[in-house]
């Protein structure tokens, strides 16, 4: 059945407003390009999915500019930050970077890493919903995080079920609420992200769970204001290159990452632990950007404006500049030889 207008449909005035009034503490960072100001590379984080490798691998030691770290707990806050000039560049999923482009953030994609299907993300179902495949999804209350990778996933998922957003119930919910949408029954099946997929699994081990042919991406953002800057977009070039680097160390120390990263940055046990570094892996961000990843983002545009999460326009088109891609795609093939 087709409503006459999503509950999350948006325009980009409404975008802009909703992201600028997230409750962010940006006061303290530096003053914006146009000031002047170049002391440090303002460096938008996830759960130290960014700083660690680098930290790991030594890549920290004299940049060109001081590394400044900024966390934040998903992209959505993240994307308000760009658009109050507090960032120089970021990582967040493949969603994210649509709604910040929907925004007027003005960023760019400088760097990428695709992830395997049904590692980081999956659709997991309560075992009592008679939920088992994808096209059991249609009727049932799904639960994820709107404006999120989760989003853009899900749609993907239906889409190849011949499903859409208007085909099921949809149930938003902030990111740490996804498990407890499951155990209430608030939902019946969710899109679980890293370690919540083995923490379900292990209290729910009947719980169904779905296999999708579309893996996601990883991508670094940068402001284009920042990019115009030529001391800032220096140290952005040098940036990827040591992440490019700091990639190839994780891959020859997978168990030094398990160890730092998910045990002690997500708080696994050791059987947590060794479950996520099988299923997730070494999770790549400073691969260079393709043409795969353009058609990737278009199509997730398309079905993000047709559920009336993103207005129309060329959303995806605007995350990407070809001599700016190709001066970063060089610096990260020359960093990895």
């Amino acid at each position: 059945m087709r409503h006459a207008r999503s509950p999350f449909a948006i325009d980009r005035r409404s975008f802009s407003a909703l992201l600028m009034g997230a409750p962010l503490m940006l006061a303290a960072c530096r003053a914006g390009v146009g000031d002047g100001g170049s002391s440090t590379l303002r460096i938008g984080d996830q759960s130290k999915s960014l700083q660690l490798p680098f930290e790991l691998a030594g890549e920290v030691e004299g940049p060109p500019l001081p590394f400044q770290w900024m966390t934040f707990t998903d992209g959505p806050n993240m994307n308000a930050a760009f658009l109050s000039d507090a960032l120089d560049v970021g990582t967040m999923g493949d969603t994210p970077a649509l709604f910040a482009s929907a925004a007027g953030a003005d960023v760019v994609i400088i760097a990428a890493g695709s992830t395997a299907p049904n590692s980081y993300l999956q659709i997991i179902a309560r075992p009592d919903t008679g939920i088992r495949t994808l096209a059991d999804l249609k009727g049932k209350r799904i639960a994820f995080t709107k404006s999120t990778a989760l989003h853009g996933y899900l749609l993907l998922a239906l889409e190849h079920a011949g499903l859409s957003q208007a085909d099921i119930t949809p149930i938003d919910v902030p990111l740490v609420a996804l498990m407890r949408a499951l155990q209430s029954e608030a939902a019946d099946a969710a899109v679980l992200g890293g370690p919540m997929i083995p923490g379900y699994l292990a209290q729910q081990p009947d719980a169904v769970v779905l296999d999708a042919p579309d893996g996601g991406y990883n991508v670094i953002l940068a402001a284009r204001r920042s990019l115009a800057h030529p001391t800032i977009r220096s140290a952005l070039v040098d940036f990827v290159a040591r992440g490019a680097r700091a990639g190839e160390w994780l891959k020859a120390h997978p168990d030094i990452w398990r160890e730092e990263y998910f045990r002690g940055v997500q708080h696994q046990d050791e059987a947590g632990a060794q479950a996520l570094l099988k299923r997730v892996g070494i999770r790549p961000y400073f691969k260079t950007v393709t043409a795969e990843l353009r058609t990737h983002l278009e199509r997730q545009a398309k079905l993000l404006s047709g559920a009336g999460a993103l207005p129309p326009g060329p959303i995806a088109a605007d995350l990407f500049d070809g001599g700016i891609n190709r001066e970063f795609n060089q610096a990260i093939e020359e960093a990895i030889g």
